[in-house]
């Protein structure tokens, strides 16, 4: 028993560890890109991730929900899509390719196309991850406070993990108190 606790405290530890680090270099990373490089959408090796502020798009993806898109060397009719259009970023479905670029649609929108041309060089990537009513706590996750409390959160739980582990070491009788 001592053993599979142990096992376990280091393994919650190992991935608290990963997780936390990786969320805080995402975060940091999108914090430095917007404010010192000026990018509204930050892209980390081609994956660019948004809450989603409108139900456009539902059922498909609903508001509160957060996306993940990848970039791609190309784009078809059926793609959902983000993409920047005179500094407001939309995530819609393309539904038709023209000569000048493609023509997009919310799901529903009623069947009314936008009425502008997205160029390629304007997509920032197909969605290929919806998180279910994710987005308010994923925004909040990259505001400083936010990473605060997921710093103080592992932390916590860290500290848990040890005191569980302690409070089973001492409450199991060694071998020479067994032999007893």
């Amino acid at each position: 028993m001592k053993k599979a606790l142990s096992a376990i405290s280091i393994a919650v530890r190992v991935l608290l560890i990963l997780f936390v680090g990786i969320l805080l270099i995402y975060n940091i990373y999108v914090m430095v890109a917007k404010l010192a490089y000026k990018q509204q959408m930050p892209v980390f090796l081609g994956f660019a991730t948004a809450a989603v502020l409108s139900g456009s798009m539902e059922p498909a993806i609903n508001t509160g929900d957060y996306i993940v898109t990848l970039a791609k060397d190309s784009y078809e009719v059926g793609d959902i899509v983000m993409y920047e259009n005179d500094g407001v970023y939309t995530t819609h479905r393309i539904v038709e390719e023209t000569e000048e670029g493609f023509r997009t649609m919310g799901d529903n929108n009623g069947g009314s196309v936008d009425p502008w041309i997205v160029h390629e060089e304007d997509i920032v990537g197909e969605v290929v991850l919806v998180l279910r009513g994710f987005g308010n706590v994923a925004a909040f996750c990259q505001t400083p406070l936010g990473m605060f409390v997921i710093v103080v959160a592992a932390a916590l739980i860290w500290v848990l993990c040890d005191l569980v582990s302690r409070k089973k070491t001492k409450k199991e009788p060694s071998h020479e108190e067994k032999e007893n």
